[in-house]
């Protein structure tokens, strides 16, 4: 009798993340949904709570959710989340300029 190989689970688990990437790679506005969502929480957590090191992760997540949205927006996607990123980032923007001179005040920073 002759003994099947089977693959490593390594290798299988590599497989499936080179899918989903795949996948998820045609589909920018989703992209730039999370990238811009997780980037918004980082900078608002990091301005509110957490050290700053939180600040320098968040500023690329948002600049890779905004450049997703444009290639979004340009690829003429169908999905209805292709304004959803910039969508978020204007409302971090509002968080910025209204939120922050508020709470600098509100602490007596």
């Amino acid at each position: 009798m002759r003994k099947s190989k089977r693959l490593p689970f390594s290798y299988k688990f590599f497989c499936i993340i080179i899918y989903i990437g795949g996948v998820l790679i045609k589909l920018y506005s989703l992209l730039s949904l999370v990238f811009s969502l997780i980037g918004s929480i980082l900078f608002i957590a990091s301005v509110l709570y957490l050290p700053n090191l939180y600040l320098f992760i968040s500023f690329p997540l948002v600049i890779l959710g905004f450049m997703f949205s444009m290639v979004a927006i340009s690829k003429n996607e169908a999905s209805k989340l292709r304004f959803a990123g910039i969508f978020i980032l204007l409302l971090l923007i509002l968080f910025v300029l209204i939120g922050i001179p508020f709470i600098f005040v509100g602490f007596g920073f």
